[in-house]
């Protein structure tokens, strides 16, 4: 049983950093937006995938592409991608709030499997 909750609280904190690691992606892309109208000419690095970028320039700053998920984009004006953004970051927000509340029932598990054994030497 004490296996069962300690596997699934690791599973649980991976997931959880990955959470946290679009929450960073995603609060990094609000604020470049934020700033989006200064950009114009500025270098840049578009990101090639597997860990390679490719120096470019910026030359228009009232529209993004948008992965929308796999290998899918679609093209969004500067105001409606500010918009899914901060739609993006509630939703992730809300789901690392449940991961967090799910981490703090495992843990709850975990000690109280750990005082049973402790003292009682089982876990019934």
């Amino acid at each position: 049983m004490m296996q069962v909750y300690q596997n699934q609280y690791g599973l649980l904190n991976n997931s959880v950093n990955m959470v946290l690691e679009d929450l960073r992606e995603l609060n990094n892309a609000q604020k470049t937006m934020e700033n989006g109208e200064n950009v114009r000419g500025k270098l840049s690095f578009a990101d090639l995938g597997a860990g390679f970028y490719m120096k470019s320039r910026i030359e228009e700053e009232n529209s993004v592409i948008a992965g929308v998920g796999g290998t899918y984009f679609i093209e969004k004006d500067l105001e409606s991608a500010k918009q899914y953004v901060a739609k993006q970051i509630a939703k992730k927000t809300e789901e690392l709030n449940k991961m967090l509340k799910n981490k703090k029932e495992i843990e709850a598990a975990l000690t109280e499997l750990s005082y049973r054994i402790e003292h009682f030497g089982h876990t019934h």
